[in-house]
């Protein structure tokens, strides 16, 4: 009896397992976003994320107020936007270029009114190009090159300023 107890309850802890799992998904902090310890704004603040910052969501609280990262902790969820939330630009009115450079990495973007663009780039492997388009949510630009599944380098625009995020800001001229 001991057994189909154990057995029992083996079952019915791997169909719980199983149906709580979340597949995770890619998100952008909107805003500087603090992170927290536990999905509790009383709990521990582990480090802060800057806007444009990527956070693979693993985890919701049950009522859906907190999302948490794969690498960092607990954030609400209003401060963060899933990349499939995302707005295609239509009408770009922002910069026609910004040139980036990031290690043996340089690239320049050109964009065109319709939100496309393309991005010229050299490295180690040499000079290639790329065209694809934009993707906006509330202060961040992503750029997405075609026929690629993720959207790649991120962008912060305030409307005066537009700069690509990596360790170091570099932003358009």
């Amino acid at each position: 009896m001991k057994l189909l107890y154990f057995i029992v309850f083996l079952v019915c802890a791997f169909c719980c397992s199983t149906a709580s799992a979340e597949k995770p998904e890619w998100a952008v902090a909107l805003v500087n976003t603090k992170v927290h310890a536990f999905a509790s704004s009383d709990s521990s603040i582990i480090h802060e994320l800057s806007i444009g910052d990527r956070l693979l969501i693993v985890e919701r609280d049950v009522s859906g107020t907190w999302v948490r990262d794969r690498d960092s902790g607990w954030v609400l969820t209003s401060t963060t936007a899933f990349l499939r939330h995302l707005e295609k630009v239509r009408s770009w009115r922002g910069p026609k270029s910004i040139e980036i450079e990031n290690g043996d990495f340089s690239g320049t973007y050109q964009f065109r009114r319709n939100g496309s663009f393309t991005l010229t780039s050299a490295g180690n492997d040499g000079a290639d190009e790329y065209s694809g388009h934009l993707f906006k949510k509330g202060l961040v630009v992503f750029a997405k090159k075609s026929g690629e599944p993720d959207f790649g380098d991120v962008f912060v625009w305030n409307g005066a300023s537009f700069c690509w995020t990596t360790d170091s800001k570099q932003c358009s001229k």
